[in-house]
């Protein structure tokens, strides 16, 4: 059995080898996310029967694994034997979580063992057209619509520009700032998302993401990272603002997309948690699609 090992970013290549294959849906399944997060989840990694398998250690030792990572077409089943046969000698449990609907079903249908399947609603991505999000066009979206003309109307000296080595020392101050007016060292999931937010900075060109700055005035206003999830999607990572700046959030997203136009044709925005607020935002964009996440036990 390979050993468990932290992810480091040394190993982009190799962990992105099979998430390429994998054409994830869930937000959580890219290198981005796996890296920026590792301190909070625990992440460590293996390949297992030509399968990446990413174990999940929270801080109450509580373990799980995210769903077998590779080409779909091959037998995982294989792999998710020995998967068993080291929950067995470790005496634990091998629960699965994060899986889509696809991958869940393919998991099942193997009938050597017994399964408890579950999904949370606070877990499920939230999906939408691409272009919709892009023209706002419609009635559905007269408000979005109205928020951007208006802080145009408003901020007559805005701009957006896309992150680089020139600016992203900027991004660093803003995320600092945000989170001191924020008290986010008083809430856990702030706390751990400064530290995501600094990672991802601080590998920006090594993790290929893509980002984007809203100035006011010459003033630093707010920015946005996102990354490729699969070969049609995009995924919002982060997006923080001065919410002094009527409309900022629209117009930093709505600018983010003018940009990254490449073909895309859905766009992830990841889960809400089960935060009301959070909540009415995701659902006030008109997600085509909720992708729930399984929770599956393999007895």
């Amino acid at each position: 059995m390979e050993k468990f090992n932290k992810i480091k970013i040394s190993d982009i290549k190799l962990i992105n080898q099979y998430l390429n294959l994998f054409n994830s849906e869930v937000s959580e399944l890219s290198f981005t996310n796996l890296y920026a997060w590792r301190e909070k989840y625990g992440f460590e990694f293996a390949i297992i029967e030509n399968y990446l398998w990413i174990m999940n250690k929270t801080k109450d030792g509580i373990i799980y694994f995210s769903p077998p990572i590779g080409d779909y077409s091959k037998n995982i089943h294989k792999s998710i034997k020995k998967m068993k046969e080291y929950c067995l000698e470790e005496n634990i449990d091998f629960v699965i979580k994060k899986a889509s609907e696809s991958v869940k079903n393919q998991i099942v249908k193997d009938n050597t063992y017994k399964y408890e399947v579950d999904t949370n609603r606070d877990a499920s991505d939230y999906l939408y057209l691409f272009d919709e999000l892009l023209t706002l066009q419609g009635n559905k979206f007269h408000k979005k619509k109205n928020r951007i003309n208006k802080f145009i109307k408003t901020y007559d000296n805005w701009t957006y520009e896309a992150i680089d080595n020139e600016n992203i020392s900027e991004c660093r101050v803003f995320a600092d700032q945000w989170c001191e007016d924020n008290n986010c060292n008083a809430i856990e999931n702030l706390k751990y998302e400064r530290e995501a937010i600094k990672e991802v900075l601080d590998h920006y060109e090594i993790l290929n993401c893509d980002g984007g700055i809203i100035r006011v005035n010459d003033r630093f206003a707010g920015f946005t990272i996102s990354e490729k999830l699969n070969d049609e999607t995009v995924v919002i990572h982060f997006e923080k603002a001065d919410i002094q700046y009527s409309g900022i959030y629209n117009i930093l997203s709505n600018e983010h997309l003018k940009h990254i136009n490449e073909g895309y044709n859905y766009i992830n925005r990841e889960q809400d948690l089960g935060i009301e607020g959070l909540r009415r935002s995701k659902l006030s964009y008109h997600p085509i699609k909720l992708i729930d996440k399984y929770k599956i036990k393999i007895i």
